[in-house]
């Protein structure tokens, strides 16, 4: 139920937003176009919310950190694009915001592809993940009273399957 109402306050800002800039733009007519334009927005996001909560939250992680390393390589190929001898700002501005979106999406799709690799080192040291199932052994007491445990090393009952 929460969740509904979250939604439909969602809503109402995205069309009291769309009211109000359309309403700066001109008349009367220009605030019900803004917020019907945001109204169809704001549904566009809940529909987008909804296929958003079916991704596993390391998908958003991984995306984010490729965002984040992404970013850091736009900034640092925005200090050689201003080092250019352009004269001209709408070119380097240009070129700026060409450069931090092409490196914020290669970086998320790298971010996306290659971020479940570092996870699977983690499992691997783990002995998990991989492909590999565990098998966990149940030991009698008297195994481990008895000191039987190295005999039944070297005859290879604890080998995984």
């Amino acid at each position: 139920m929460g969740l509904y109402i979250l939604r439909l306050v969602v809503l109402a800002v995205c069309v009291w937003a769309g009211a109000v800039i359309g309403r700066t733009q001109g008349s009367m007519g220009s605030g019900i176009i803004g917020a019907a334009v945001a109204l169809v927005v704001g549904v566009g996001l809940c529909i987008f919310e909804r296929y958003l909560r079916r991704v596993p939250l390391w998908s958003y992680l991984y995306g984010l950190a490729g965002l984040m390393v992404g970013i850091l390589a736009g900034a640092l190929g925005n200090q050689v694009v201003a080092r250019l001898p352009i004269q001209a700002p709408e070119v380097t501005q240009t070129l700026a915001l060409l450069l931090y979106t092409v490196c914020a999406y290669f970086g998320i799709v790298l971010g996306l592809w290659k971020g479940p690799e570092f996870r699977a080192g983690d499992e691997a040291a783990l002995g998990v993940g991989m492909g590999q199932v565990s098998s966990p052994k149940i030991l009698d007491t008297s195994v481990i009273i008895d000191g039987r445990i190295q005999i039944s090393v070297r005859q290879g009952s604890w080998r995984d399957p």
